[in-house]
C-alpha cells in the first residue's frame, strides 16, 4: 500500500514538473532579432523565434554564466550581458548581443 501511494505521489510530482514552465523572458538584440527563452525542467529551455519556430536548448556546462545550445541556436548570459548565437548550415556561428524587454 505503501509502494503504491509512493508511486502516485512520484507521478503527481513528475508531471506537475513537466508542466511547470516559467513565464517567457523576452529579449531584442542588436540586430533586430526579438525571441522569447522559457526555462523548463532544470537544464532544458525553449527558445521561440518570431513565425512560430520553436527549439529545445539544453544547458551546457559554463564556467561563469549560463549556456543552452540546441540545434541551430545558442543562447548565453555572462556578467548580465546577453547574447544569440546563430548556427548556419555551414559551421560558422553568428553571435548577436541582446537584451531583455521589461514586462508590459
Amino acid at each position: 500500500m505503501r509502494c503504491m501511494a509512493l508511486a502516485m505521489v512520484l507521478t503527481a510530482m513528475t508531471i506537475a514538473a513537466a508542466r511547470a514552465e516559467d513565464s517567457p523572458r523576452r529579449f531584442r538584440c542588436e540586430d533586430e532579432t526579438r525571441f522569447a527563452l522559457s526555462f523548463l525542467a532544470p537544464g532544458t529551455a525553449r527558445l521561440q523565434l518570431p513565425g512560430g519556430g520553436e527549439q529545445i536548448l539544453t544547458a551546457v556546462p559554463m564556467a561563469s554564466g549560463i549556456r543552452y545550445e540546441g540545434a541551430a541556436s545558442i543562447y548565453v548570459e555572462h556578467q548580465g550581458v546577453s547574447a544569440l548565437i546563430h548556427k548556419a548550415l555551414d559551421g560558422t556561428l553568428r553571435e548577436t548581443a541582446c537584451e531583455p524587454v521589461p514586462p508590459g
